[in-house]
């Protein structure tokens, strides 16, 4: 049996009462997508580049198989150069601590649909900035990663 998630990996707003909340998504991002979303396909990109909030999918080995418009003008990323490299290694390895990298290992070991909401500075050397991310585990390996930039910080 799924998981009941709490939040919608999409757009972080609260599932309650969700009719997909087994899927991690609420029941407005559903009648936008049209359907419930299988994270292993590549739906539509223009929904996905528009949501206000970077979205960023990783496959089971930690690669980047989907990485929108948003977070791609946050970081200043080209997103046709950034899908299909390893997120923690290649992209991002101010990440590869344990509030981050670790709570997703944990993850990985228990092998439950799970998620993570925390706050986050990214030190990047394209820039740096205090995030909220809500970070959606499904037990098939795939994470969905949703980030908010609260505000820049000085380097």
């Amino acid at each position: 049996m799924l998981m009941q998630f709490e939040r919608c990996a999409w757009c972080s707003d609260f599932l309650t009462g969700s009719e997909y909340a087994g899927s991690a998504i609420c029941d407005a991002c559903i009648r936008e997508l049209g359907q419930v979303p299988d994270l292993t396909v590549n739906i539509g990109r223009e929904f996905v580049d528009n949501l206000p909030y970077g979205n960023i999918v990783l496959n089971p080995e930690g690669k980047i198989i989907r990485y929108n418009a948003t977070e791609a003008e946050h970081t200043g990323y080209d997103v046709s150069k950034i899908e299909g490299k390893h997120f923690f290694d290649e992209v991002a390895p101010c990440t590869k601590v344990e509030n981050f990298h670790g709570k997703l290992e944990e993850f990985r070991r228990t092998g439950q649909n799970t998620q993570y909401l925390f706050k986050f500075n990214f030190r990047h050397p394209n820039f740096s900035a205090l995030v909220s991310i809500l970070m959606t585990y499904y037990r098939n390996g795939y994470t969905v990663l949703s980030i908010k930039k609260i505000r820049d910080i000085e380097t």
